[in-house]
């Protein structure tokens, strides 16, 4: 648990739904920083649950720690990450197949969480030594879940409708903004869609308990039941969805 005694605050000037984003540095060492929407408390939540969920379908996930107030309140926190490399569907041309598809992964998986806010993708060096700016050592990644979580069904069997059609949205707007290549076309952007789908129909609900406890402990019950429900429709879902597809 982080604690706000031993981090120094440093307010964003740039607004969003979350509010004006605080940056705290450990006091202690200045290259550990992190990334908190204080003003949000919930979205702090929903940024925590994101990644654990993104870890427990087995991709990168930006590391996060709780984050404890001057009034006891608990954040979720997002470990700062620099070097961090914008990419899209209109900005994806000097992307490995690899790349692109861990990027479709990411925004179909947003799409499918409800996220308001879309979602951003990154590519990131996650070898943890200095690079040479050689793109294609890079990683993936996704952040920015503060509006997602949330969907608009909490019962498997209308939820099912719900990734149908956010699967065909992302898959469509994919589909026409990226640009086709002789090794990653149509079928290769379809199915990289698809892969969320796939991941969450097939998720370990038990990599979540640890994630879902603190939840408890820190947000209430009523909160932390939500999720697991949640969670467990939505691989319901999901698993229909992609029986659907075969």
């Amino acid at each position: 648990m982080l604690q706000q005694k031993n981090f120094d605050l440093t307010y964003m000037e740039r607004e969003g739904f979350g509010g004006r984003i605080t940056i705290v540095t450990d006091r202690a060492n200045a290259s550990e920083r992190y990334v908190i929407k204080l003003q949000k408390r919930t979205q702090s939540l929903k940024e925590y649950i994101a990644q654990k969920l993104i870890a427990a379908l087995g991709c990168y996930s930006i590391p996060c720690e709780w984050y404890k107030d001057s009034r006891g309140e608990v954040y979720g926190a997002l470990k700062f990450m620099d070097g961090l490399k914008p990419v899209g569907l209109q900005h994806c041309h000097d992307l490995t197949v690899e790349q692109k598809q861990k990027m479709l992964f990411y925004l179909a998986l947003s799409c499918i969480l409800g996220n308001a806010d879309g979602g951003e993708v990154y590519l990131l060096n996650t070898a943890g030594t200095p690079t040479a700016g050689d793109l294609a050592d890079m990683d993936v990644c996704s952040l920015d879940y503060g509006e997602a979580l949330c969907g608009k069904s909490i019962f498997a069997a209308t939820f099912e409708d719900d990734v149908n059609g956010w699967l065909k949205i992302i898959t469509e707007v994919s589909l026409d903004l990226m640009e086709k290549t002789e090794d990653f076309g149509k079928v290769e952007i379809e199915d990289g869609c698809l892969e969320a789908v796939r991941r969450l129909g097939c998720l370990d609900l038990e990599q979540l308990d640890d994630c879902l406890s603190d939840i408890e402990r820190y947000f209430g019950k009523q909160q932390a039941e939500w999720y697991r429900q949640y969670f467990v429709d939505l691989k319901t879902a999901c698993g229909a969805v992609e029986r659907s597809h075969i």
